[in-house]
């Protein structure tokens, strides 16, 4: 297998705790389609504007992918989801699938009512959700929802509710579940959000590892280093890691960034988190299934 042969959102959107009744959760700034970003960089930038779109070949529908096709539904139930095109939070009478990895970790699916009925609810789900089971186990522990909206676009994620959202029209531009996808590589950035960020950021590792590199690696966190400079750094390791870049994107990520990705390879090693169905076996951890407590009661109407 190629994959890792070397063996080894508006800033934030209305801070708050994601887990409080009483406010709404903090969500990151959208991952916009690549079509939308700039390529004209300047001698002093970082080397990338966005990290998810140094290539497409890091995860690609061919490889190993964990999910199953176990999907319950669940009834349809009120969610408050954040409608990044509307720039508002709003209740939506959402369908509700229960789905499941081949590791055993649930998560749910929210899907807009504006698809019509159960049936094509469903298959939406399925179709959006399926990239997600090509991410490592570490990665994958602490996403809990994923919610679908049929209009507007970007990607973004809740870090601390575990909720990734997706507007499907970003989906599509993306490449959907096509050969040269890079929905793999937003699930990996949203990923890095919710089982990462609250783990480095405001670290003494972290800070020595950012203030010791020479740049950033993209002007996406440059412009957002308290909340995209981890998701967007992780995703350019990940993709080093992949042994899949050619000789100039591997020199641009080693010249930017090399003390944090030596952060990650200390952290992330292949002894040190759980990398099915990438690498090795499953892990056999016992995971619950998430509940209003793990995604925050401001989800519910």
């Amino acid at each position: 297998m190629i994959f890792f042969a070397l063996a080894y959102a508006v800033a934030f959107t209305l801070v708050t705790c994601a887990y409080c009744e009483e406010g709404p959760p903090t969500i990151t700034k959208p991952y916009m389609p690549k079509g939308k970003f700039s390529t004209n960089r300047s001698k002093d930038s970082p080397p990338y504007y966005g990290a998810v779109y140094i290539d497409n070949v890091v995860l690609t529908k061919e490889d190993p992918n964990a999910i199953k096709n176990l999907v319950r539904f669940k009834g349809q139930k009120c969610r408050t989801i954040w409608h990044q095109h509307l720039e508002e939070w709003v209740n939506i009478e959402a369908y509700i699938f229960q789905m499941m990895t081949k590791d055993k970790i649930k998560f749910y699916a929210w899907v807009d009512p504006k698809y019509g009925s159960k049936s094509k609810a469903k298959k939406i789900a399925k179709k959006v959700t399926k990239s997600l089971g090509s991410l490592p186990e570490f990665l994958r522990k602490d996403i809990h929802v994923i919610a679908i909206l049929s209009e507007g676009g970007g990607a973004n994620a809740d870090t601390g509710g575990g909720v990734i959202t997706w507007h499907e029209p970003t989906f599509k531009e993306d490449g959907g579940n096509t050969k040269k996808s890079y929905v793999e590589e937003v699930y990996t950035h949203e990923g890095a959000h919710t089982s990462i960020d609250n783990d480095i950021y405001y670290t003494d590792a972290w800070d020595n590892a950012v203030q010791a590199d020479p740049n950033f690696i993209s002007d996406y966190a440059k412009d957002s280093p308290d909340s995209e400079d981890v998701a967007e750094s992780f995703g350019a390791w990940f993709a080093l890691k992949s042994g899949r870049l050619d000789e100039s994107d591997q020199k641009k990520i080693t010249g930017a960034i090399p003390n944090r990705l030596a952060l990650f390879d200390d952290l992330y090693s292949f002894e040190n988190a759980d990398w099915y169905p990438i690498y090795g076996k499953k892990s056999g951890k016992k995971y619950k299934t998430p509940t209003k407590k793990d995604w925050g009661g401001w989800y519910h109407c």
